[in-house]
């Protein structure tokens, strides 16, 4: 946390390429899942695109770390925009009068910021989604999305009964999806 972001980044590609060298399994199954899905047309290219995923999830840790000293309130509007279109932006991002809704959207980049961001715009925002299986990691992400101010319920929970009163609160219900999401299998192809 000490470290300007320019040097985090930098520091984290060094701990990119360590972790995919020495991390020889996530390695493996990486590339294989890559060829398997026919993203990439060869063993080098799966390699390529491995590395990079590497990298930016290593990145995707040190922008968490460093969140809360980036993103303010008055500036969160800078690193992120709202689009899609015109009608959406109308019904759900004016900031007049919100209405509930429940909003899908893929899991990919650093989705704590998307919610930063609509919070920002004047909107009370749940998140639904899984307990990490490490306590530690699932504390650390739990305390980036609530500090920005949106609210979070395990996906475990019973989740109707939550969902109605949010929506009767007039919030926003993120439904922020994985790929893949497990058992029960969701695939969601994006």
């Amino acid at each position: 946390q000490i470290l300007p972001l320019a040097k985090a980044y930098l520091l984290s590609r060094v701990l990119a390429r360590i972790l995919f060298t020495l991390d020889r399994r996530h390695r493996r199954r990486t590339i294989e899942h890559l060829l398997y899905s026919g993203i990439v047309k060869d063993q080098q290219a799966a390699e390529e695109l491995a590395k990079k995923n590497a990298r930016s999830l290593v990145m995707l840790c040190a922008e968490g770390a460093k969140m809360h000293q980036i993103i303010t309130e008055e500036n969160v509007k800078d690193y992120i925009t709202v689009g899609g279109s015109e009608k959406a932006c109308e019904l759900f991002f004016t900031g007049k009068n919100p209405s509930p809704a429940i909003v899908v959207t893929a899991h990919f980049g650093n989705w704590e910021l998307l919610g930063a961001r609509i919070v920002r715009m004047g909107y009370s925002l749940t998140g639904v989604g899984r307990d990490q299986n490490d306590g530690l990691l699932n504390d650390f992400i739990l305390k980036l999305r609530v500090g920005k101010g949106t609210k979070s319920v395990p996906r475990g929970a019973p989740l109707y009964d939550h969902i109605l009163g949010f929506l009767a609160n007039n919030d926003l219900i993120a439904l922020v999806s994985d790929h893949n999401a497990g058992p029960p299998v969701l695939f969601v192809s994006f």
